[in-house]
């Protein structure tokens, strides 16, 4: 597969990679939850509760965000964009943002939430990154690596494109979530999750603290901040009942790395 190179992708060119060299790999147990997050009714109403909801606009996202450094001139890669929330915020604070899903109707959203002010690719985080060597300042990865079967092959990527000092904010389910077993696992394994929100089971793996963090010094990924988020006030306005849960339990995880 040839490195991707700068620029918009249009909706046209996502669906002329599919068909060329990547929904082939769909078919790998590896992608988890795609059929979900390919779906474009399932995108629609994702994309519209995510805005404000408190799980992510008033828990995960301002913890994940507080991570990363001053973005201004930045290039930064948004790995597992989603429907570009993100992406948005990080166009607003003057970073050149590249916006990467496996999902085509998740990039066309992006597209559409950032005014088409990112370049956007279609992109399995399951698979090395069709990406030129040391080309991104930060690298922002949100609740995606539960998804990724190989911590070590992604991580080792996330190295290869960022620049010395470079910085990787991640974010995925805490290993003692109880959602999934409520305690940290041994290894890592495969669970499945009700969304009843969206009447979806999603595929997730459940990794142990010490997978992640040896994931990342294997590939020189620095630790420098371990975030356990609080839920903010915003949240109990939003939605109490949630509130409540987040503020007694351990849902996500975020951290702050640094390419030593």
């Amino acid at each position: 597969m040839t490195r991707t190179p700068a620029g918009q992708l249009t909706v046209r060119r996502f669906h002329q990679l599919a068909k060329d060299n990547y929904m082939s790999t769909m078919d790998s147990s590896r992608s988890l939850s795609y059929s979900n997050y390919a779906d474009p009714g399932f995108v629609q109403k994702y994309a519209a509760s995510i805005r404000d909801n408190a799980w992510n606009a008033f828990y995960e996202r301002p913890a994940s965000l507080s991570l990363l450094p001053p973005l201004k001139d930045l290039d930064v890669l948004d790995a597992g964009c989603g429907p570009g929330a993100v992406s948005q915020l990080l166009v607003q604070a003057g970073a050149r943002v590249t916006a990467a899903d496996y999902s085509a109707p998740m990039l066309e959203a992006t597209l559409a939430a950032t005014g088409n002010a990112v370049t956007c690719l279609l992109q399995d985080l399951n698979e090395p990154l069709v990406l030129d060597d040391a080309s991104f300042d930060a690298i922002y990865c949100a609740l995606v690596i539960h998804y990724v079967d190989d911590l070590h092959l992604l991580f080792s990527e996330f190295a290869r494109v960022l620049r010395p000092q470079g910085v990787l904010v991640f974010s995925t389910d805490h290993p003692e979530n109880p959602l999934l077993s409520g305690r940290e696992p041994e290894r890592k394994h495969f669970s499945e999750v009700e969304w009843a929100s969206f009447s979806v089971r999603m595929q997730v793996y459940q990794r142990p603290w010490r997978e992640i963090e040896q994931a990342c010094l294997a590939n020189g990924l620095h630790i420098e901040q371990v975030l356990e988020p609080k839920p903010l006030a915003e949240a109990e306005q939003t939605d109490p009942e949630a509130y409540a849960y987040l503020s007694k339990n351990k849902h996500f995880i975020c951290v702050r790395t640094v390419k030593r």
